[in-house]
């Protein structure tokens, strides 16, 4: 009888023990392995629109950056000699799209005032690079 309920003691102790182990492994998995907090399908969709000659011109953007200038690379690329080559900076971070300029020699403006540091942006602001107006529209996340 004695040797009976030692086995059954030992066989709740591993129970017990692979139980603790399964929380543990769970537990784990959810911290470590989520993934990271914000990936692209979590950008909100910023669209650029400006008019040339009458026409409309719209680049959407749902990366979480985004270059401006004349560069073809550029996700906005904007041919025109008073544009840099890459002229700003588009990035989405802490729920918002923030604007920076980069090139110190071309101004950047955002609703007529010179970009010096970076600056959140907001529906219906009006970012300017060169002879270029941008309307920025932002949809809600």
């Amino acid at each position: 009888m004695s040797i009976l309920l030692l086995v059954i003691r030992i066989l709740l102790v591993i129970s017990l023990y692979l139980f603790i182990g399964w929380v543990v492994y769970t537990l784990w998995i959810e911290i470590y392995r989520r993934p990271t907090k914000q990936d692209e399908s979590d950008v909100a969709l910023l669209t650029l629109t400006y008019q040339e000659a009458g026409n409309p011109h719209t680049f959407r953007l749902n990366q979480k950056s985004a270059g401006i200038g004349r560069d073809t690379g550029n996700e906005v690329s904007l041919p025109d000699a008073a544009v840099a080559d890459r002229h700003a900076t588009l990035t989405y971070h802490q729920g918002q799209w923030w604007l920076e300029n980069i090139h110190t020699n071309l101004s950047t403006l955002l609703n007529n005032e010179r970009v010096n540091d970076s600056v959140v942006l907001i529906n219906r602001d009006v970012i300017i690079v060169g002879p270029y107006h941008l309307e920025v529209m932002l949809e809600e996340k």
